[in-house]
């Protein structure tokens, strides 16, 4: 909203008045208005971020574990094989066995050579999962995390610039006001000062009653230039602020 263009009043003594914008004339634009709940929206976003970034890491850290966990095994497997019980009993020193102790070996042979199997299949595939999923869902962690810092601290700088660009509005705003309350108190003190220059029943003290009037006259002028002044920087700040809004509401909030 563009402000209104306003005419001075000249009052009947032929002197520019001294008054204040009423509140009932303000020209100042309306502020955009988007919510609260889009900037307080940011937190739980930023809390979400965290969230899901979490999962994946505990997904890249039950990995880790279940690949060390399947390592050791294997290694314990692989050890135990790596020196089977009667082997001296079993050797080509030992006099001829009997057919159920040489069934015996035969079982007992196959028993570890399957257990080795299983060690070096689960160690393969352990190695498999260190490189295919846990070294993959580390890398994509770590980069994601990554994003998720650079998102989050570039939400919480909007958020801040906002914010102070809200709180200037409220600045500006309050000083308005208070620049037309002294603007207010001015003009009263001059029309008081113009009717004692009236009510003066001689001429000497009517010209003393005129020289308090025409110092009323520029304070209340210094007064109303101060207020629109005022006006002017408020009107200002809530343009900067209608801005601000619209290029806010513009940027898509990242998603982790």
């Amino acid at each position: 909203t563009k402000p209104a263009t306003t005419t001075t009043p000249t009052c009947c003594r032929g002197r520019v008045c001294v008054r204040a914008p009423p509140d009932s004339t303000l020209t100042t634009p309306t502020m955009s208005t988007f919510g609260e709940e889009l900037c307080g929206a940011f937190p739980a976003v930023s809390r979400e971020m965290d969230r899901e970034m979490q999962v994946v890491k505990d997904l890249s850290t039950f990995f880790a574990a279940k690949v060390a966990a399947d390592k050791a095994h294997a290694a314990a497997l692989a050890k135990l094989c790596a020196a089977p019980p009667g082997a001296g009993f079993f050797s080509a020193k030992d006099p001829p066995i009997t057919k159920e102790l040489a069934t015996l070996k035969a079982a007992f042979d196959a028993v570890v050579e399957q257990t080795k199997a299983i060690a070096e299949a689960e160690a393969a595939a352990a190695e498999r999962q260190q490189a295919e999923v846990v070294k993959v869902l580390g890398e994509f962690a770590q980069k994601r995390d990554g994003e998720k810092r650079k998102h989050q601290a570039d939400g919480a700088k909007k958020q801040n610039e906002l914010n102070a660009v809200v709180a200037n509005v409220a600045k500006l705003a309050a000083a308005y006001e208070r620049a037309c309350k002294e603007a207010s108190v001015a003009r009263d003190a001059f029309h008081k000062a113009r009717d004692a220059v009236d009510a003066a029943s001689d001429d000497k003290t009517k010209k003393r009653a005129a020289g308090v009037a025409d110092k009323a006259e520029a304070k209340g002028k210094a007064a109303v230039k101060k207020a629109k002044a005022a006006e002017k920087a408020y009107q200002s700040a809530i343009e900067k602020h209608n801005d601000y809004v619209r290029e806010f509401q513009k940027t898509t909030m990242p998603k982790a």
